[in-house]
This record gives C-alpha cells, sequence and structure tokens, in this order.
C-alpha cells in the first residue's frame, strides 16, 4: 500500500520524549534539554503546531505507548510527523526471531530496571515495537522522521568507564538473560518484520542490514540515530554563547542548529552530512551517527519554505519596546545580536525594507529579549511575526586546552614547567579549567597505559586519546599535535552566519565518485549509515555543480584522518572558477585519481598497548565564493610556527578565520582585505575501511 503524498498544507506533529532521572537505573542530564530544543525548533523553524513532549515521570512505558498511538490515531493523510527520543538505549534478547544478532535494541522508559530487576522488571520498548506503530504511521503519510540520541551498544559495560567530568554515555548494558517474559507482539504479527522465519525482511521491503542496528529501513521515513551499533553516544556540558552552559546529546545539539539554518529544498542528507562532520569532529572519531531511508528527499516533505532564514516572534512587551524571540542561546542567539523585523507573509529580504531593527539584550536557553530601535520602526508591529537574526561572530574560538593538574606527580619538573608555559604562549589554544565537547585535556599516562614508556598524552571529552602517546622529552611535538587539531576544528565550523546569504539558499551541490572496475566513474551511493564507504585503494573523484546563473570561485580542502587540512583543488596559488550549468568532476582523467587510503598514523597503525581502528571518517569541505578568494590560510603545514610574523591577510575570509583563532599581528595591511560579495560551505563526508587481508 502506498501512502498518501505529503500534503504541504496538513497537520504537522511531533512527538517528543527526553528521559534523563531515570527511577532505577543511571541518570543523564541533557534529555529533557534536548526534547525542549528540538520541539522549539519544530514548532518556531517549521510550524509544527500539535507537539506532544514527555518529560522524565511522564514517559513510562505506559505513557510512551499511549502517546504512540494517540498520535497514529489522529495523524490524517498527508501529515508530517516527528518521532524524537533522548534517554537511555540498551538491548535485549530477541524473542521474535527477526534479529541476526540474537538482540532487540530498545529504548529505556523511566520506569524499567533493565538487566538490573527482574525479566518482568525490563520494561524496554524494543525496535520491533516502534517499527510495527512506524508501520501504522506509514499507511497514512509518507513524511515520517524518526531521531534518536541514544546508543544501543553491546559493547556497554559500565559508567564508571566513562566518569569524566562533563560527559557521560546514553546507554546502558544489554539484558542479555534467556528470555522468561513473552513478548508483547502477538506472534501473528512476528513475519511483519521478518520474526519466525527468520526471513530478516519485513513486508514494503524493510531490511534489518542497518548500521544503527535499530529499525529496519523503510520506504516511508528517515531515520537519524546518535552513533554506530557499537558505539557510544555521548552527552556533553555544552559552553553556550551567552556565557552560560547546558548539557546536550552531541546529535542533537549540532542537529538543531543544522535545523534552524534549513531554507527551502533543503535536503536529509544536506542536513545530515554537515551534522555527521561536527559529531565525529568533536567526539574525536568515535561516534559517527547514522541516517537510514531516503535521505535525499526534502526535508521533512516540506517542500514549501520561506527561502529566507527566520526565527518566530514569539511576541511584544505591553510598552512596544522589546520583543521576545523563539530562540536563545542554545541555537547560537548572542548578546548584541542585530534583529530586522517582518511581516508573518515575507518570504524573503530581498529589496524589502523590515517593520523595525532591534538588538538582542537578554539571552535565555531557548528564547531572547531585543530591544526596539525607536528611530527604526517604519510599520505596524501588530503585524510583526517573522525576525531574520544577524549574529555576532565569536571572537575566540581557539580549540579549549585543559592541563590535567593531578599529572604532574608523573612528570618531572622541567618538562612540566617548559608544557606549561608552551601552552600559554601557543595561539590557536586557549587554557580552560572546566570541561568542554571540544576541549582536549593535556595529562599523562604511566608505561603500563601507554605500551611504550610514561608519557604525555592527549586525551578528548570522554578521556580517550586523540594523538599517539609523545615522550616527556617531546614537548614540542605535543604542541604541534595539539596545533593541528585546533586549526582542523575551526576550519570545520567555518561557516557564513549572514542570513541573508543568496549562496546559501542556493548552495552548489558535491558527490562523490567511485572508479568502477572497467575504469568508468560512477556515484558513491551511501551505504548503511548514510555515508559513502571506500575500501582503502580505491579511486574516488568529485563532481560539483553550480545552480546559480553566475560562474563562482571555490576551493576544495581535505580534512584528512591524520587530522591535517589539505588542498585538494585548484593548485596552491591558482584560482578556479566553476561554470554555471553542467557538472564539474574532479579527479577523473587518466593519471590524476585521487586513491583513499588510512594514514600510517595513529590511530591506524600499532602504537604500544593503544587500540587501533580499521576505518575512519574524513571529510571534504567546498568554499565557495562569488568574487576571488585564497584559502591558502586554512592549510595546515607540518611544524609549529612562532616568533617570525605571519603575512598580512589578503582576503576578508582570512581576515576572519584569525579574528575567530583571537590571532594577532605585528602589522596589518595598509587597506583593509578585499571584500566578499557572498560565500558558502559544502560538506560531504566517506567512510575509509582497510582492504580485507
Amino acid at each position: 500500500m502506498t501512502a498518501p503524498p505529503v500534503n504541504q498544507a496538513g497537520t504537522r506533529r511531533a512527538l517528543l520524549i527526553g528521559v534523563q532521572e531515570y527511577r532505577h537505573i543511571s541518570n543523564l542530564g541533557g534529555c529533557v534539554n534536548d526534547a525542549r530544543l528540538m520541539e522549539s525548533v519544530l514548532r518556531n523553524r517549521f510550524d509544527f503546531t500539535h507537539c506532544t513532549r514527555l518529560e522524565n515521570e511522564e514517559a513510562t512505558r505506559a505513557g510512551i505507548l499511549l502517546a504512540l498511538d494517540t498520535l497514529a490515531e489522529e495523524t490524517r493523510p498527508g501529515d508530517v510527523v516527528v518521532f524524537y527520543f533522548a534517554g537511555h538505549g540498551s538491548q535485549r534478547v530477541d524473542r521474535e526471531g527477526d534479529e541476526p544478532s540474537g538482540f532487540d535494541s530498545t529504548l529505556m522508559p523511566v520506569d524499567t530496571w533493565g538487566k538490573f530487576g527482574t525479566p518482568e522488571q525490563n520494561l524496554d520498548i524494543t525496535d520491533d515495537e516502534i517499527f510495527l506503530w512506524l508501520e501504522r504511521l506509514a499507511a497514512k503519510t509518507s513524511a515520517i522522521t524518526v531521531i534518536v540520541d541514544a546508543c544501543h551498544s553491546a559493547t556497554i559495560t559500565r559508567d564508571a568507564e566513562f566518569d569524566v567530568p562533563g560527559f557521560a554515555v546514553r546507554g546502558l548494558p544489554p539484558d542479555s538473560r534467556p528470555p522468561t517474559v513473552p513478548s508483547p507482539i502477538p506472534p501473528e504479527l512476528w513475519p511483519r518484520f521478518g520474526g519466525g522465519a527468520g526471513t530478516r525482511r519485513a513486508e514494503g521491503g524493510a531490511r534489518r542490514d542497518t548500521a544503527a542496528g535499530w529499525l529496519p529501513l523503510h520506504e516511508q521515513y528517515v531515520l537519524m540515530s546518535g552513533c554506530r551499533d557499537e558505539e557510544l553516544s555521548g552527552e556533553f556540558l555544552w559552553p553556550l554563547e551567552d556565557g552560560s552552559t547546558a548539557r546536550h546529546g552531541a546529535l542533537t545539539f549540532f542537529l538543531a542548529r543544522a535545523l534552524q539554518r534549513a531554507t527551502a529544498g533543503t535536503t536529509y542528507r544536506s542536513v545530515f552530512e554537515d551534522v555527521a562532520a561536527k559529531v565525529t569532529q568533536v567526539r574525536q572519531g568515535k561516534q559517527h551517527p547514522q541516517m537510514e531511508g531516503k535521505g535525499d528527499r526534502v526535508l521533512f516533505g516540506l517542500d514549501e519554505m520561506p527561502p529566507m532564514r527566520y526565527v518566530r516572534l514569539a511576541g511584544v512587551n505591553d510598552a512596544g519596546t522589546a520583543v521576545t524571540l523563539a530562540a536563545g542561546a542554545a541555537l547560537g542567539v548572542t548578546l548584541g545580536t542585530a534583529v530586522a523585523l517582518y511581516p508573518a507573509d515575507t518570504v524573503s529580504t530581498d529589496a524589502k525594507a523590515p517593520l523595525a531593527r532591534a538588538t538582542v539584550t537578554e539571552v535565555r536557553p531557548f528564547d531572547s529579549t531585543a530591544v526596539l530601535i525607536e528611530a527604526s520602526i517604519t510599520g505596524d508591529m501588530a503585524t510583526a511575526a517573522r525576525a531574520v537574526l544577524t549574529p555576532i561572530l565569536a571572537t575566540d574560538v581557539r580549540r579549549p586546552v585543559r592541563i590535567d593538574q593531578a599529572a604532574a606527580a608523573l612528570v618531572p619538573a622541567a618538562e612540566w614547567a617548559a608544557m606549561t608555559t608552551l601552552l600559554g604562549e601557543t595561539t590557536v589554544v586557549r587554557l580552560v579549567d572546566q570541561p568542554e565537547p571540544s576541549a582536549i585535556t593535556v595529562t599523562a599516562w604511566p608505561a603500563e597505559r601507554t605500551g611504550t614508556g610514561p608519557s604525555w598524552m592527549l586525551t578528548g571529552a570522554d578521556g580517550q586519546p586523540v594523538a599517539p602517546p609523545k615522550l616527556f622529552s617531546e614537548t614540542m611535538a605535543v604542541v604541534h599535535n595539539l596545533t593541528v587539531l585546533a586549526r582542523q576544528a575551526l576550519a570545520m565550523t567555518l561557516d557564513n552566519p549572514d542570513p541573508a546569504s543568496a549562496l546559501a539558499r542556493q548552495r552548489p551541490t558535491m558527490q562523490l565518485l567511485r572508479k568502477a572496475p572497467d575504469g568508468s566513474w560512477r556515484l558513491a551511493d551511501p551505504a548503511a549509515g548514510g555515508l559513502p564507504v571506500f575500501q582503502e585503494g580505491e579511486f574516488a573523484g568529485v563532481r560539483i555543480v553550480n545552480p546559480t546563473d553566475q560562474p563562482l570561485y571555490f576551493a576544495l580542502l581535505m580534512f584528512g584522518l591524520s587530522g591535517k587540512v589539505m588542498p585538494l583543488y585548484p593548485p596552491e596559488g591558482a584560482t578556479e572558477f566553476l561554470a554555471a550549468g553542467p557538472p564539474v568532476d574532479l579527479f577523473t582523467l587518466p593519471g590524476r585519481g585521487m586513491r583513499v587510503v588510512l594514514p600510517n598514523v595513529y590511530p591506524f597503525e600499532p602504537g604500544g598497548t593503544l587500540p587501533v581502528r580499521d576505518e575512519g571518517q574524513g571529510t571534504l569541505k567546498l568554499f565557495v565564493t562569488t568574487t576571488p578568494a585564497s584559502f591558502a590560510f586554512l592549510h595546515e603545514r607540518d611544524g609549529v610556527r612562532s616568533g617570525a610574523p605571519a603575512p598580512p591577510p589578503d582576503s576578508a575570509l582570512q581576515l576572519l578565520f584569525e579574528q575567530q583563532l583571537g590571532a594577532t599581528r605585528d602589522f596589518m595591511p595598509e587597506e583593509p582585505a578585499g571584500p566578499i560579495d557572498d560565500w558558502t560551505t559544502v560538506v560531504v563526508s566517506y567512510v575509509v575501511r582497510r582492504a580485507p587481508a
């Protein structure tokens, strides 16, 4: 049965669940924040009018199942539906005979005991139960989105392994006891998802071969999840732009901001690739978000979104001097943000004067206050409904570094003093005392932990290594590794914040190509999990399309698995423009191929007792401008540069990059860097796997 097409005028519905204060198992800290943040984005950016949110004690097994049933009953043909869950995930022994692994993945309601109580007290909701509910929805609509910020890994053992300040894992160990409690699903329904007969395939084409290890694939919905089946989905204490902190899951934090920036025509894939690259970067390659389903569909099936980026105006104060905006620190709003107010029917700011202008003076987690500039009011404020924000760029986004003072006892005094002095002089990092998601901790490990002798160690927010150990005498090498990681992090996050950017609304596309055995080039289709997968040694190409009616200038950078930022195209010193219209293929000519490899550095080669990875995630980032610009300043070069003054910036982008690094100069150019009319970025990620032996 084919579901009705999306009704653009239909009801937009969401069920959002955030559980962090569990009755019987370990608590989390950011799940309620996540559910509230996602509801805010759905209501205020995508006009979802029917949202149900269950928090903590409301989210019992019975309460969640009732809410699911109610949503399925109330959904009408062509409605848009989103299901979101943030909390603990786990696994339990499969009772329906459909799981190749022998385990069902589960969502953990507030009243479950999981594996820690009697079998009857395990009240987890299984993926099979969710799938049967989704089939009911799929008979009514083809616009279904499932977002799960949790993990279902069989590798989770105990929380104590991740007892790191500011970091927590959203998952608990599997319940591996033989099933003594019958399945809540009647046996006659097991064939719907491949149960009983062991076919691993449901009607309508559902399959179990998903990298997330969760729901079967289905034509009618798109699933985004926090990590692969064998990985851990993390939550952090995030520093917000207003100076406060808040706990959020890594997936939700970046997804909410990407959704807020979405415009008409934005696809699931474009959002996912941006989010996946940022989550993987902040988790140092240990968490890879997954997407299953038709990712090339337009986000939520909504073709009729206004092309401009805006936030909803939540209200005007009684005096008519200030407004409340339905976006706050969690979505990047800062003090001083400039606001332009427009009527509800505004779809573009081009050549249109605002009703009034305002400046943000107070920021809260999910909303903010802006004071009107009286002289700017030109229209009836009663008609104002949409606010276009021009954010204030962060003045210091250097990579945070924390020195583990407890490690001083392991390090000779001279080497410890040299390290602390060098870190204080390194311009691309800033020293912090409290944990942050992107912070790197400089610590020391004894010989039994490194296998190579007592050493300096750089660790991420989860306490795991992000670089190979270095002997205490190799202080400069440690600082060099920090510099590489810091520059890569900033270059990865660099994007145009201008809400009026025309290129952001009509962004060029970039796709990866794969060289076939016969020498032809084909699109590298995403594998299970949402990203293309290359075996080490394969050749890859890149296809770029300029959808505008003007030539654009571009530079393609690779964010390598070793941490370096490397130019791919054009050659250094050259300027390349991209003509409008036909696609441009790079690295497909004979003798100019791009071979995909795993680097011979940590963590892809043996190094003492540290684990070795057989695959990694790489990212290509395309910088596109309407005027010529050099991107050489983004390239990561070997060695730590210090002492000599850097050359002056030769473009506005370089100046922006340096301002965000908090860099200072001994001299500046007589004239400011040349203007760039407009610019944007496009990100594509891919997986590289070690070739079978």
